[in-house]
C-alpha cells in the first residue's frame, strides 16, 4: 500500500544543516578550549551553539509526526514497527562503532571533564 507523496519542506533541511554546523562548532570550540576563555564573546558563542541540541529534538518530533504518523495510518503498524527497529539497530551500530573507535584511539571513558582532548 502506498502513501501519498509529500513535498520536501525546505525549512527542515536548512534547520538541520544549521543545527549540524552549530553542533560541530560547539564540539570544535570545546576541544580547542575556546569556551574556557573569559569574556563576553565566548559566552555569546556558547549560548548560540547550545541551541543545536534543542533543534535536533524539535526536528525529531516534527519528523515523527510528519513522516511516520501518516504511514502508520495508511499502512499496517507492524511494517512500520519493523522499519523503526531496523533504523534503531543502524543507529546503535553506528554509535557502537564510534565508541569503539574512540576507545581504540585512546580517549578516556567515563570522564566527565570538559577539557578532554577527544
Amino acid at each position: 500500500m502506498t502513501t501519498p507523496s509529500r513535498t520536501r519542506i525546505r525549512f527542515i533541511d536548512v534547520a538541520r544543516t544549521y543545527a549540524i554546523v552549530l553542533a560541530l562548532l560547539s564540539h570544535a570550540l570545546l576541544a580547542t578550549g575556546f569556551s574556557a576563555n573569559r569574556g563576553f564573546a565566548p559566552l555569546l558563542v556558547k549560548q548560540i551553539t547550545r541551541t543545536a541540541t534543542p533543534m535536533f529534538v524539535f526536528m525529531f518530533g516534527f519528523m515523527v509526526e510528519y513522516v511516520y504518523v501518516p504511514r502508520a495510518r495508511a499502512a499496517a503498524v507492524l511494517s512500520l514497527r519493523r522499519r523503526l527497529l531496523v533504523r534503531a539497530f543502524q543507529c546503535y551500530v553506528g554509535y557502537a562503532l564510534a565508541s569503539l573507535t574512540a576507545w581504540l584511539g585512546g580517549c578516556p571513558t567515563g570522564s566527565s571533564s570538559a577539557s578532554s582532548s577527544c
